[in-house]
């Protein structure tokens, strides 16, 4: 019985202590990296989002010789949904609804202002611009020749330099 006893092979607190330590340490460092990831996937949303707005309005203008005026030529051939708020956590518990503007509204998951700017004859534009209560703090830029298809898409630390886009098409 003695033998039994003293062949514990167990872990001794220093070992344990250790192995708490390590994991503690390769916690915090995941952290930051996941916060990394969960912001590129919601830049990346918002560039998804702009590309399917782009490829709407070059097929109405295919269909229709003109660019779509407003959020409902666009819904034609893409889904236009919106949040009723500009806050990101209520928009997770709302559904979405049809745009309350014509050329503007906020994105399904809250982050972004869309703005349609349908002005030109040959291009459409399309920026999305995050709301002050968004975790986001890239601005996306969109523009299409819908006469040729071409697209274009451009990302921005700043919603000030959208404006020197303009002539990014």
């Amino acid at each position: 019985m003695k033998k039994i006893f003293s062949d514990n092979k167990g872990f001794s607190l220093v070992e344990f202590i250790m192995v708490v330590t390590v994991l503690g340490i390769l916690i915090s460092l995941a952290s930051p990296i996941s916060r990394f990831m969960v912001r590129k996937v919601r830049e990346r949303e918002g560039s998804l989002l702009i590309r399917s707005y782009l490829m709407g309005s070059t097929l109405f203008h295919g269909e229709n010789g003109t660019n779509p005026k407003n959020y409902k030529d666009l819904s034609k051939y893409v889904s236009v949904r919106a949040c009723k708020v500009l806050d990101p956590k209520k928009c997770k518990k709302l559904k979405s609804v049809s745009p309350q503007a014509p050329r503007n509204w906020n994105s399904i998951d809250g982050n972004y202002l869309i703005i349609m700017d349908p002005d030109l004859k040959l291009y459409t534009k399309f920026y999305a611009i995050p709301h002050k209560k968004s975790s986001q703090n890239i601005s996306i830029f969109g523009c299409v020749n819908t006469k040729t298809g071409k697209q274009k898409i451009k990302t921005h630390n700043s919603n000030i330099h959208l404006l020197k886009f303009h002539s990014f098409c």
